[in-house]
């Protein structure tokens, strides 16, 4: 977390209209602490109306903490696992870094994973969930597909295709009519 003090210094230091996007990463408040300032602000403001006293807030924290162990929580194991795999490359003596986009691919992979049944990345960013180690490895590593291994994921999606029921094809045809339902083995006469 920032301090203010840094944040203003930040701020300070451009010019009018000259922002850097480095500038605006040392400014504004990271994505934890958005999400840590929101909840405090459910804490303290009901939807009803009104404020909670000090007293309200601290109780409902409490029952928060109980009730949602976030350590728990899918998208943070896996984002700590991914950077540690960074982490364990880089001791490895790994000299190049991770590219601009690395951290972006993370944070996507760690929170939509958990709930696909697959998911195509680019090789580097499979290459990186593949590299965990197999005892901490969650399922979901199993369903992430890559360029490098497109004929698997093609297969896959050959899968889902072959395993349509009839009942599903009376209802895609229902609403879409009979577009794009070539090569489904369930609509084709006889």
């Amino acid at each position: 977390m920032k301090s203010q003090r840094e944040r203003w210094q930040s701020a300070g230091s451009c010019h009018p209209g000259e922002m850097p996007v480095e500038q605006l990463e040392k400014i504004l408040p990271s994505f934890a602490e958005n999400l840590l300032g929101s909840i405090l602000h459910i804490f303290q403001f009901p939807r009803e109306g009104g404020m909670r006293s000090r007293d309200e807030i601290s109780e409902l924290m409490k029952g928060f903490k109980e009730v949602n162990p976030i350590a728990e929580a899918p998208f943070l194991k896996l984002q700590a696992l991914m950077y540690a795999v960074i982490a364990m490359r880089a001791a490895g003596g790994q000299k190049a870094p991770p590219n601009e986009g690395m951290a972006t691919d993370i944070d996507t992979v760690a929170h939509i994973l958990p709930y696909c049944d697959a998911m195509f990345v680019d090789n580097e960013c499979r290459a990186l969930l593949l590299n965990i180690p197999k005892r901490l490895q969650p399922e979901w590593v199993n369903r992430v597909y890559s360029m490098r291994v497109k004929d698997e994921f093609l297969a896959f999606l050959h899968e889902i295709r072959n395993g349509i029921t009839k009942e599903h094809v009376e209802g895609l045809r229902e609403a879409y009519g009979d577009r794009d339902l070539t090569g489904v083995p369930a609509a084709q006469p006889g």
